[in-house]
């Protein structure tokens, strides 16, 4: 029986002495080629070991940890023993710089308190600097020398530090002056000679070698974990804070800088891919390479010497990448030239904090000299006994602090008790009866120009002499013309203004309301009729048609009310809401004008529509909402995209109300594909499909009315992808051939709250990127267009469903093991060793026949 072998194919038995059989038998003392075959196998396994070796092999399954290249020294802050009360100083917000005279505060999160006599000389002396006084103070401060010239003189501020002018006030000056310089600086522009102040003196303030520079750092905020696009769409938000950058170095630049007072030579530029998913690059400005990077670097890199702001080298960086974390200030947009034309790309200013090497061999490289050189002089640790009592120690004070702070509340509570009760004297009395609260009511006369009381008691009269009569809208003559021109100023006008104006007590036909004073609506239909507009105002006022109601209020007395008419078909018995003038009284009823009302229609047409009006979205936006559809985002949403925001928010805070539960019954399931084909159709409906995460955006609301509308100061925008199943979507682009697109389509969808499961490990950053299944079930808004790469080439715009969400479930399996890797690898890993002893029991039991074998033909040969 011939059993070839696997390595080289001979049998694994000899015949006759030889190895082989026939023309290819060899002699036995010929097994060099055995040797040879054996050598070529070990030098096989010297290569795997070699490569194995290297680290990147590993990152996948272990990835590399981020290392800290800044040392931690802890400044010498010095005492402060001015009188009076302190306060903690805030940084200053990103539009307002150094002129503008006002309280700007640049500390937070640190020991740093500065008295308010300080913090107001401060800032008088401040708003007088130009740009040089400013970029001379930091320089002769950041230089180490007192600035004796350039700092006021503060009230107690005689306390001098072993380090010279460590006081609050000055480090306020400093980041002051440098946050005038940022602001000074050109947005969207190349660089220019007003920007080297700005980037001069945020480089030299972030420079570690700099005397200044741990002491600032401790007085700065950490800032935010910034993306890419946050600062391309709000620039003026983030103009001068800090922030912090994330991503992966590909290209490095040393540039030489120019003039400057701080004794800048060169600075280098780093390229980076974000980490946030987005496709831009952006730049940041660091005045020293930390030495774990300098392996990046040929060893014969030349001094820089040219002109200003000009790259002399520049070194691609080979992968892996690696990755690194900078802390610094947002400076402005830069335009830069790329291989698609004129780009704008963020620039940030600052220093290195950490570096991740990711495999890089010269990053890990320096990294590992780095930590030997630490070895050998290890920081002295604090002892296990010192921990703990420090932490006996504070308990015992925190403890105490509780005791007292309850035993004084508990005195304040007993000598409240023990006060006599307040009662408001007779005069005052009289003033109050004298002065009612319906007197306090504001007219609008002042925002209605061209109108007074007589041209607006002269819009509307009765038909009878007797004004007695008037009970209905026929019983009525009105001016058309006046009437449109009225509604038109009312249009005009902001609910915050109407509200702000409106008479609380004048709700009904009661005696205190004025001719011309603001005053609610809020009533159900009773009797409706529609009024055209004149023909030579349809152009100028953008009105058409105009209607007229007769509206029954809560406290059973009745008003007539013309409005511009709403593109829904109102009914008897709806509501309507809002602010309007009064403009006329009569004995039985009054009328009133508004412009745009709030309608709440009796017959819903669906829970989704009843749930939104209970939450104060005017159904009557939502045929408007639909002929938006693949178009931005812009002003005319503000009206029903804020209040959709705060309904889906209270459908995720009031999940187990009897309402909620109405509403989710009433879910629509739908795909990507239904919301392109009729979006019209599911506008203000609840839906619910499943897609595939890929980041969420923190947008932050400035106005105080949205911020209420949403119930929060921010709202997430998450951009998912969809299933398409088996249909294929060409969109057509404008002179070009239609984009074909397969498979997964974007969809985006925007929440007031983030889930927990999406939430990155740090709370505060702007962007998370992060890929997951989610269900998400909220109000379809519509379709929504925005730029994107793909879309961008092709000459054309993305567009896409935009879904309000208010409830979004994590779909991910559970199990860490959802398919059984763990339980297939254990049970490969026993099959191996199995037929390993397989072999072995095999290869043992062969020997010892052949042994017998042998030995029974060596004694039958005897």
């Amino acid at each position: 029986m011939r059993i070839p072998s696997q390595l080289h194919r001979d049998p694994l038995y000899r015949r006759n002495g030889k190895v082989g059989t026939g023309a290819t038998a060899v002699p036995p003392d010929q097994s060099w080629r055995r040797v040879v075959r054996l050598g070529v196998v070990l030098a096989l396994v010297l290569v795997l070991m070699r490569q194995a070796a290297k680290p990147v092999v590993y990152e996948v399954f272990f990835p590399a940890q981020a290392q800290s290249v800044v040392s931690e020294r802890s400044p010498n802050l010095g005492a402060h023993t001015s009188e009076g009360p302190l306060t903690t100083v805030e940084p200053p917000s990103s539009d307002q710089g150094l002129s503008s005279g006002q309280g700007t505060s640049v500390l937070t999160a640190t020991p740093f308190v500065l008295d308010v006599d300080q913090q107001a000389a401060a800032d008088q002396q401040t708003s007088s600097w130009t740009t040089q006084q400013a970029t001379d103070f930091l320089a002769n401060w950041l230089s180490g020398n007192p600035a004796d010239a350039a700092l006021p003189p503060l009230p107690a501020d005689s306390t001098e530090t072993t380090e010279s002018n460590t006081q609050p006030a000055t480090v306020y000056l400093a980041l002051a002056c440098r946050q005038h310089l940022i602001m000074a600086s050109k947005d969207g522009t190349v660089w220019r000679s007003a920007d080297g102040p700005a980037l001069s003196a945020t480089l030299a303030m972030h420079d570690p070698a700099g005397s200044r520079f741990h002491l600032l750092r401790s007085a700065t905020p950490s800032g935010q974990v910034a993306g890419v696009l946050p600062l391309l769409q709000q620039p003026e938000v983030y103009r001068g804070r800090s922030v912090i950058a994330e991503g992966d170095v590909v290209r490095i630049e040393q540039v030489v800088a120019s003039d400057n007072p701080f004794g800048l030579d060169h600075y280098w530029n780093l390229w980076l891919k974000p980490k946030d998913a987005s496709s831009r690059p952006w730049l940041v400005v660091v005045a020293q390479l930390p030495q774990e990077m300098k392996g990046l670097i040929p060893s014969a890199a030349e001094t820089p010497t040219g002109g200003e702001h000009t790259a002399l080298s520049s070194w691609e960086v080979k992968s892996p990448f690696p990755t690194v974390t900078i802390h610094g200030e947002f400076l402005k947009r830069l335009t830069y030239q790329s291989a698609a034309g004129p780009e704008l790309t963020p620039v940030v200013a600052g220093h290195v904090e950490f570096i991740q090497a990711n495999g890089n061999p010269a990053i890990s490289v320096s990294q590992g000299s780095a930590q030997r050189h630490d070895d050998a002089a290890p920081d002295p640790k604090p002892s296990m006994v010192w921990i703990v009592m420090a932490a006996i120690g504070i308990g015992g004070i925190f403890s105490a602090w509780v005791m007292w702070r309850t035993a004084s509340l508990n005195r304040q509570l007993r000598k409240r008790r023990s006060k006599r009760p307040v009662t408001l004297e007779a005069g005052l009395l009289a003033v109050l009866c004298c002065f009612p609260a319906n007197a306090f009511a504001e007219s609008i006369l002042d925002l209605l120009p061209g109108f007074d009381q007589s041209n607006l008691q002269a819009i509307t009269w009765p038909v009878d002499a007797e004004p007695i009569d008037v009970s209905g809208l026929s019983q009525l003559h009105w001016d058309d013309a006046s009437l449109a021109k009225l509604i038109y100023r009312l249009n005009r006008l902001s609910d915050n203004i109407l509200q702000q104006r409106q008479s609380t007590s004048a709700t009904g036909s009661g005696p205190h309301a004025e001719i011309g004073d603001a005053i609610e609506i809020d009533g159900v239909i009773t009797e409706l009729k529609s009024m055209p507009v004149p023909d030579e105002l349809n152009d100028m006022l953008e009105l058409h048609d105009l209607q007229l109601a007769k509206l029954k209020l809560d406290d059973n007395d009745f008003t007539i009310v013309a409005f511009e008419a709403l593109p829904v078909e109102l009914e008897i018995g709806d509501r309507l809401t809002g602010t309007g003038a009064l403009i006329g009284q009569y004995p039985e009823i009054d009328v009133r004008v508004a412009g745009r009302l709030h309608w709440n229609p009796a017959r819903p047409m669906s829970p989704a529509g009843d749930f939104l009006s209970a939450s104060g979205v005017d159904l009557s936006r939502l045929p408007e909402v639909a002929k938006l559809d693949r178009q931005s985002i812009s002003a005319n949403d503000s009206p029903v995209f804020f209040p959709a925001i705060g309904a889906a928010r209270r459908v995720s805070l009031n999940r187990e109300s009897s309402e909620v539960q109405r509403l989710r019954a009433s879910v629509v399931d739908a795909s990507p594909v239904d919301l392109l084909k009729s979006p019209s159709q599911f506008t203000g409906q609840w839906i619910r499909l499943r897609v595939e995460t890929v980041r969420a955006t923190r947008v932050a609301v400035e106005s105080t009315e949205r911020r209420m509308q949403i119930g929060g100061d921010e709202y997430y925008q998450i951009d998912a992808i969809g299933d398409l199943g088996n249909v294929q979507l060409k969109l057509e682009v404008p002179d070009g051939d239609p984009v074909v697109m397969e498979n997964r389509y974007p969809v985006t969808i925007v929440t007031a709250t983030l889930p927990e499961f999406l939430r990155d490990a740090q709370d505060d950053s702007l962007v998370t990127t992060k890929t997951i299944m989610v269900q998400v079930e909220g109000f379809f808004y519509r379709l929504w267009s925005y730029d994107s790469d793909l879309m961008t080439a092709h000459g054309g715009k993305q567009f896409a469903p935009l879904i309000v969400a208010g409830v979004i479930e994590d779909l991910s399996p559970k199990s860490t093991d959802p398919i059984g890797v763990n339980s297939i690898g254990r049970v490969a890993a026993f099959g191996v060793i199995f037929g390993i002893i397989a072999v072995i029991a095999f290869g043992w039991i062969t020997r010892r026949g052949d042994r017998a074998s042998r030995e029974r033909r060596y004694r039958s040969d005897l």
